[in-house]
């Protein structure tokens, strides 16, 4: 990607609060199989396109677009049927760490760098996750599920709630999201938003949402521009996109 590099002094960040599926977990290709598992006997998929409409949102939302673009009519199968086969489906698989996670997550947990979790997920998929990657998860100081707020993304309620149970202002937090509905959270909610979005994902629809940096992977991440301590390795010369 031709990108350029924004100078260290332009944030000075003293958290990161990451979503989970996508962003940490590849979560995402377990979660179309598990969504299509539940529509095949109806016909039903959910191809790229409808993937990518829902994708952040919470499953009370999501389910309902889902049956909708199918044509398949709540007599049929209900929204909260569909939310509730998919999460049963997906509690059965275990996904992988995403690239540059584990050696970003470790180096701010060793720099004592407060980091938490803010997910669309279920408290049940969270706890399903944790057992898959106990390591992982107890890095977080907290996690955030879809039931800790009224309104799920892109409202801002989960990372307004994340930065206040940190004592910190929503601008002194690095919100990490692969999702435009997530960016979109963490924009209105007034935290330096970094977008991790899917190879497939048009890097101009998170800057039009609010992003403050696109990433290619994690592995991009480089802690200094955002004011956090460096990794042991010198890193300036990766590279970043970001919106002007």
């Amino acid at each position: 990607q031709n990108a350029s590099v924004f100078m260290a002094a332009r944030w000075q960040a003293r958290a990161v609060l990451f979503d989970m599926d996508g962003t940490l977990l590849d979560t995402e290709p377990l979660s179309t199989q598990s969504i299509e598992h539940v529509l095949r006997p109806l016909g039903g998929t959910c191809g790229p396109e409808l993937k990518a409409r829902i994708l952040g949102k919470p499953a009370a939302v999501w389910a309902r677009v889902v049956l909708e673009a199918n044509g398949i009519a709540e007599s049929a199968m209900a929204p909260a049927e569909l939310a509730a086969g998919w999460e049963a489906h997906l509690c059965t698989l275990a996904p992988a760490v995403l690239p540059g996670v584990e050696r970003l997550t470790a180096h701010l947990s060793a720099r004592v760098v407060p980091q938490c979790v803010c997910t669309s997920s279920s408290a049940r998929l969270v706890d399903a996750k944790r057992a898959a990657h106990p390591a992982l998860l107890a890095r977080f100081a907290f996690v955030l599920t879809a039931e800790s707020v009224r309104r799920g993304k892109p409202a801002p309620d989960i990372y307004l709630c994340a930065a206040q149970r940190l004592g910190l202002a929503p601008r002194d937090c690095v919100v990490v999201e692969d999702a435009v509905a997530g960016v979109a959270a963490a924009h209105a909610a007034g935290c330096i938003a970094v977008a991790v979005p899917g190879a497939a994902a048009d890097p101009v629809a998170f800057r039009d949402a609010g992003a403050d940096v696109v990433l290619a992977s994690l592995d991009d991440f480089v802690p200094e521009l955002f004011g956090l301590p460096p990794f042991a390795v010198e890193t300036d010369s990766r590279l970043v996109q970001h919106r002007v």
